[in-house]
């Protein structure tokens, strides 16, 4: 276990009430961590994380309003930098690649024990990327950096993965 002289500082931002709180919860009963802001879109993500200038913020990856990649960008340019951590409790192509592109310290699937989100934001917290193993199965490391797995038997991507962002923000209506 890491053990940082100050708590490590967390955002969480969640549109899910009942997950943000559960999720909260947790994080404060960790003698290591303190959630020091809570918000339910990215555009308060963002705010939060100016202001309280956190260690790591948990993002979901679907939230009304600002795009969360967009967020996450527009975050890797303030100093000091946020390291990010994506939840979602869905894993397609697109958002890991997405996630990828974003430079995200982390990626973790929702329907993981809280055990998995602990151990992730640790890891991040200590300088390592962290994902959860079925999205880590699914990346392979190329001298480009990290990329989604291509299929086996047919050697291209997913469907998913070739709509552009306006294809898939339509998709969504």
């Amino acid at each position: 276990m890491i053990s940082p002289t100050q708590p490590i500082r967390l955002v969480a931002a969640d549109d899910h009430q009942v997950f943000r709180e559960g999720l909260v919860a947790q994080i404060n009963n960790e003698p290591d961590m303190t959630a020091v802001a809570v918000v339910g879109d990215a555009e308060a993500a963002v705010r939060e994380a100016i202001a309280t200038k956190p260690d790591i913020l948990l993002m979901d990856i679907e939230m009304p309003g600002l795009d969360t990649f967009a967020a996450a960008a527009g975050l890797a340019e303030h100093q000091p930098p946020v390291r990010i951590i994506f939840l979602s409790a869905f894993t397609y192509d697109n958002y890991i690649e997405r996630a990828v592109q974003a430079k995200a310290w982390g990626f973790v699937d929702k329907s993981e024990p809280f055990n998995t989100i602990r151990d992730a934001i640790r890891e991040v917290y200590g300088g390592w990327i962290y994902y959860s193993s079925a999205i880590k199965a699914r990346i392979t490391h190329t001298p480009d950096g990290p990329r989604i797995r291509r299929s086996l038997w047919d050697g291209v991507a997913t469907r998913g993965t070739k709509l552009t962002a306006r294809e898939l923000e339509l998709l969504r209506y």
